[in-house]
């Protein structure tokens, strides 16, 4: 192919979702580690059982990775960066937290 130049890989294809994808991953782990780090302590001393430290963690890093994706979603729509975008990530991580959080505890019936 004379001429012409050989594609340059610059790694898998951006697709829109993605980055919201990875914000929401890194939420997971952070989230998780987080309620893990919160529900041990209560397991060893015995005011939780395992099944409630598993359950309430991996709840806990469902929501965080809600939020969190969500969250890059709303700042992205907004440019990304700058004093806006990031007032409007922290805002709406903190909504999706709450009523997903909310909406967990009437279903429940706890009053966390």
């Amino acid at each position: 192919m004379h001429g012409t130049y050989p594609r340059a890989y610059f790694g898998p294809q951006m697709r829109p979702a993605y980055p919201a994808l990875r914000a929401g991953t890194i939420g997971v782990m952070v989230g998780g580690a987080g309620a893990a780090a919160r529900n041990i302590p209560a397991y060893r001393a015995g005011t939780m059982t395992r099944q409630e430290a598993v359950a309430d963690t991996a709840r806990t890093a469902f929501f965080a990775g809600a939020a969190a994706a969500v969250a890059d979603a709303a700042a992205r729509a907004l440019g990304g960066s700058g004093a806006l975008p990031t007032a409007a990530a922290a805002a709406t991580g903190a909504a999706v937290m709450y009523y997903l959080a909310k909406s967990a505890n009437e279903k429940t019936g706890d009053e966390k």
